[in-house]
């Protein structure tokens, strides 16, 4: 799935944010952001990357809906499944739906498969420039604990 239109985003965006999410300082939030619209305005460094879905402890099954808000200079997110081991189960790069340097929504929907339940984490980072082939340039990438339960 590719990023959303800007409205259209946002409204999923507001819903998505009302529950408990995650910022890239670690932190727990409830975020209200989606309601604005996209500004130019720099978030601090804690803020760059807000993740509303899946939320901290949640149990995910594949396919996995991942939402949230960014303002990162590249536009664009890198969000990954990793299991237990950390290593990576699924990733996706998306764009954030306003573009570079504003605050914005984005969406993935990543399949992944685990042969059994097990502990889990779903990660947004910010993608380096275009072009440079840097990924994970967001000082501290967003990292949400889950649970990776098998399809049936």
């Amino acid at each position: 799935m590719a990023t959303v239109a800007c409205t259209e985003g946002l409204q999923q965006g507001e819903e998505a944010l009302r529950s408990p999410s995650v910022s890239s300082s670690g932190e727990p939030s409830v975020s209200e952001s989606a309601t604005a619209p996209p500004t130019t305005e720099p978030p601090t460094e804690g803020e760059r990357i807000v993740l509303g879905r899946p939320v901290p402890d949640s149990e995910i099954l594949s396919p996995v809906l991942v939402r949230g808000t960014a303002s990162v200079s590249s536009g664009r997110v890198a969000v990954r499944v990793l299991d237990a081991g950390r290593m990576e189960l699924a990733a996706i790069v998306v764009d954030v739906s306003c573009g570079a340097d504003c605050r914005g929504t984005f969406e993935a929907q990543l399949a992944f498969f685990v042969p059994s339940r097990q502990e889990g984490t779903v990660e947004v980072s910010e993608v380096g420039p275009p072009g440079s082939g840097a990924e994970g340039g967001s000082p501290r990438p967003v990292e949400v604990p889950v649970t990776l339960v098998p399809g049936v």
